[in-house]
């Protein structure tokens, strides 16, 4: 942020947006690092096994009860290997406390978070959000293991249609998320069914949207420092 402090300064903001854009074709071809975090359980793992799976047939993390990441591990995408999924350990835990789970992860080495949660969105899952944004990192909230969720609700109401649930799901996340500015959204899940529900979504969020977040991270802070200009 500081060359382009100083950009401004001395040659105006026309320049500052230059050497914005300069350095954003500059930033397509540097690796995107993104943190799968949540808490233990939460499907984490599960998730980038089911992604690499579905286009290699391979598993590459490990999965299992109690939390089996200890440490952050990176995948690479199984179609851009620009973009580094982080499998995070769980937060909440008796070694990964909550006070200082973001240090330990190293939190400011991500460019991007996906949250992930199941069941329900937790006060710990929207603290976490809430560092995040601090840090003025883009968010996406993950509901996984949906596909329970459906069950349940049919065996509790079966009169009710598989879409009316899963927009009732949809519109509480949608609800609690509401007050993340830097959200790029919520999707619905389940990693055991990787055709359905909004797996593929968030897949092509990742491979289109999210390959790009190291431009669209800086967006924040320049729009804030072009506002001080005024």
């Amino acid at each position: 942020m500081k060359k382009y402090e100083t950009a401004v300064k001395v040659d105006g903001v026309a320049r500052c947006w230059q050497m914005f854009e300069e350095d954003k074709i500059e930033r397509k071809y540097q690796k995107v690092n993104i943190a799968i975090a949540g808490r233990s359980g939460s499907g984490k793992s599960n998730f980038i096994n089911a992604l690499v799976r579905k286009w290699t047939g391979r598993r590459p993390a490990l999965v299992g009860v109690p939390a089996t990441t200890m440490h952050c591990t990176g995948y690479e995408h199984p179609i851009n290997p620009n973009i580094i999924l982080w499998d995070l350990p769980g937060f909440g835990t008796f070694n990964f406390p909550s006070e200082s789970y973001l240090e330990k992860v190293n939190a400011d080495l991500y460019d991007v978070f996906i949250i992930m949660t199941a069941n329900r969105l937790t006060e710990q899952d929207t603290w976490l959000g809430k560092e995040v944004q601090r840090r003025i990192k883009p968010v996406i909230f993950v509901r996984t293991k949906i596909g329970n969720d459906v069950e349940i609700a049919k065996y509790d109401h079966p009169d009710k249609d598989e879409k009316v649930v899963l927009g009732a799901i949809n519109a509480d996340m949608m609800d609690k998320c509401a007050e993340f500015l830097y959200s790029l959204g919520v999707f619905l899940i389940d990693n055991h069914q990787s055709d359905k529900y909004e797996f593929n979504s968030l897949e092509k969020c990742i491979v289109e949207k999210l390959s790009t977040s190291k431009g669209q991270a800086m967006v924040f802070p320049l729009a804030n420092l072009f506002r001080r200009k005024k």
